[in-house]
């Protein structure tokens, strides 16, 4: 239908592609949107903080964060440069971190979780959950016995966030946050956007964001999905409707129905 042309049209000169024509119908229906977190509902640019990590230690570090395409590795590398550049053998472990080998010395470098299954005993200090309560996250080094630090990181909320998010609230639609992050920094980034804990999905790993959609469809809702990251393809398929950031990875842009050609969240609401 021309009405139809007519809104691709407009909306691609503002920065939104529709992919398909049938989701027309279906963006009247969602009441409910899931935001991936990092990259996301934040700039996904972090600020480190400070380390606690020995410096050989952290030369082995860095040298394995640059095989990842992750945000928090790709900030560890670009903030952390006064440091011996050195070959390691690095492993993804899928949702936690990595493990490099460097000298038969096996590393691990991921979260408190995947610390946590390597040495149960291990528990935050008081400071650590008080820096977690005002947003920080924390990447440790450590090895099957012992912990030889952290990395302290900050994310920024984007600045179009708040104002799309009251948009979409105005407009009847609930508003979900899904990240990977502790429950404590997570907690705190949901507060800012005034999002309720109820509504909050932290410490989950990429492969269970399409099966928090997918209970949230068994329970009647009808979904939509943002996100830019290569992991989260399948939960863009999974919602029914999927935007993807279009300076995201290659994988959620061909998997999404609707893509924001800018960085502007409030691109969102706006395709609404």
């Amino acid at each position: 239908p021309m009405s139809v042309l007519m809104a691709s049209t407009t909306s691609k000169r503002e920065g939104v592609i529709f992919n398909s024509k049938n989701i027309f119908e279906m963006i009247k229906k969602i009441d409910i949107i899931a935001f991936d977190k990092t990259g996301t509902l934040t700039e996904g640019k972090f600020n480190v903080i400070g380390t606690t990590i020995p410096k050989d230690i952290l030369s082995i570090v860095v040298s394995a964060e640059r095989s990842s395409n992750h945000p928090l590795a790709n900030s560890i590398v670009k903030n952390i440069t006064d440091i011996e550049k050195i070959d390691v053998i690095v492993k993804d472990v899928i949702g936690k971190g990595i493990k490099t080998t460097y000298k038969n010395n096996q590393i691990y470098v991921g979260s408190l979780k995947f610390l946590q299954e390597k040495i149960a005993s291990y528990v935050e200090s008081e400071e650590i959950i008080y820096k977690r309560d005002f947003g920080s996250a924390f990447i440790y080094a450590f090895s099957d016995n012992k912990v030889y630090g952290y990395i302290e990181l900050k994310d920024e909320v984007k600045e179009t966030t708040i104002k799309t998010l009251a948009q979409l609230r105005y407009m009847g639609i609930d508003v979900v946050m899904i990240t990977g992050d502790h429950k404590n920094t997570a907690n705190h980034i949901g507060s800012k956007l005034g999002i309720d804990e109820s509504l909050i999905y932290s410490e989950v790993l990429p492969s269970e964001k399409s099966k928090i959609i997918k209970e949230l469809q068994k329970k009647g809702r009808i979904v939509g999905f943002v996100g830019d990251g290569i992991n989260d393809s399948i939960a863009l398929i999974q919602a029914d409707l999927g935007f993807a950031i279009g300076e995201g990875s290659d994988a959620a842009i061909e998997s999404a129905d609707i893509i924001l050609n800018k960085n502007d969240m409030t691109l969102i609401s706006y395709s609404i």
